[in-house]
């Protein structure tokens, strides 16, 4: 089965189905029974295995945006650096 495949199948599947998909993938069972968090996790990690996961570059900037937020909250909620 193929990535776009698998990720649609997974709106088919009952929570109880999702968490044990999660399970297969992450290797761990999922705290969470939220459905579309449950799809969300899932479906990345599905398209991660596939594709790559993110470079260490990326990762390393996620990393400081975290940091960034944390710092500032609010910075990136107030509407005063959207661009639109």
């Amino acid at each position: 089965m193929n990535v776009e495949n698998e990720v649609a199948a997974l709106q088919q599947m009952s929570t109880g189905e999702l968490r044990e998909r999660y399970a297969d993938v992450f290797g761990d069972e999922p705290r969470s029974r939220h459905k579309a968090y449950l799809i969300r996790k899932v479906a990345w990690r599905i398209q991660a295995n596939a594709e790559g996961d993110l470079s260490e570059r990326a990762r390393r900037r996620a990393e400081e945006l975290v940091v960034d937020a944390q710092q500032f909250p609010g910075r990136w909620n107030s509407g005063e650096n959207e661009r639109f």
